[in-house]
Parts: C-alpha cells; sequence; structure tokens
C-alpha cells in the first residue's frame, strides 16, 4: 500500500438504518473517483479489498476506531466492505 492509498470501509457504525453506503455501489459499478486530500485533487480507481488485505484493513479501522468493532459485532456473519483507493498514476 502506497501512502496515498485510501481505505474506505463502506458502513457506517453509527446504528443508522443504512448500513452500506450508497458509495460503495457505485464505486462498485464504476471505480474511478476524483478525490481531494489537503488540497491536492486526484483521480483514483478503487477496489474492494479481499482476502489478507480485507483482514489488514479490518483490522486498522478497529484500531482507529472503537466504534468499529461494536458494528461487527452488531451485524453478526454480514461482511462490511472495504473499497481500496489507488491513485492514477497520470
Amino acid at each position: 500500500m502506497s501512502a496515498t492509498q485510501i481505505r474506505l470501509p463502506s458502513s457506517h457504525p453509527t446504528g443508522d438504518k443504512l448500513n452500506i453506503q450508497p458509495g460503495t455501489f457505485n464505486l462498485k459499478a464504476n471505480p474511478r473517483a476524483v478525490g481531494a486530500i489537503r488540497g491536492q485533487i486526484e483521480t483514483y480507481i478503487a477496489h474492494e479489498a479481499s482476502g489478507e488485505e480485507y483482514d489488514r484493513f479490518w483490522q486498522y479501522a478497529a484500531n482507529t476506531y472503537p466504534g468499529y468493532p461494536l458494528y461487527k459485532h452488531r451485524v453478526g456473519a454480514r461482511r462490511i466492505p472495504i473499497m481500496i483507493m489507488t491513485p492514477v498514476k497520470q
């Protein structure tokens, strides 16, 4: 993972009725997206994390925000998608 990759857990741990964010489906249908970090605008290509990559990023998310482990417990066996945004080299 490069320093400019972005990981996006695709669900809210807040208990809202909307469990999966609409952006997740948009990224699956059209993985190209434009985003800005600290004023730097870049184009990214998204893919859904799986396997070891998913496990690693899920652990990072859980360590970063304590609401994610509680949310995972609440949703049971349902998999919470994590989208990986990789900058497009121009």
